[in-house]
């Protein structure tokens, strides 16, 4: 089931790649696609087919480093679940946190910490 991991690695330096060197127009995308309610929806729902899958893999609670796994894809699926629902609120929490370069250099950062993690997960745990 490493691959699983590899593949959302992968795919979320794929998405934040931009980020690095192209912060103001990654920003004013992501803005466009946040400001559509029905697309936002539709990106929720992916989300939520995403975590589903991956809490049928890692659905154990054990303590060990599937717990943290599994943690962070319940988070997921309620971070879905909310964006679902309300999709406005996202909206405006992407205005705070995006307003500036320095904040979309850090959460590309934190995302490139959590893809190592997954790298390395797969790697320790296969």
């Amino acid at each position: 089931m490493y691959f699983l991991l590899y593949g959302l690695a992968f795919l979320m330096l794929a998405m934040w790649l931009p980020a690095i060197f192209f912060p103001w127009r990654f920003n004013k995308a992501l803005g466009s696609i946040m400001k559509n309610i029905d697309l936002m929806r539709v990106m929720s729902l992916w989300l939520m087919i995403i975590a589903f899958i991956f809490l049928v893999v890692y659905w154990k609670l054990d303590g060990t480093w599937n717990m943290l796994i599994a943690i962070l894809w319940r988070l997921t699926l309620i971070k879905a679940l909310v964006a679902l629902w309300f999709p406005n609120y996202f909206y405006k929490k992407f205005q705070m946190f995006y307003s500036s370069k320095g904040w979309t250099i850090i959460i590309w950062l934190i995302c490139l910490i959590m893809a190592l993690f997954l790298i390395w997960a797969g790697m320790v745990k296969f």
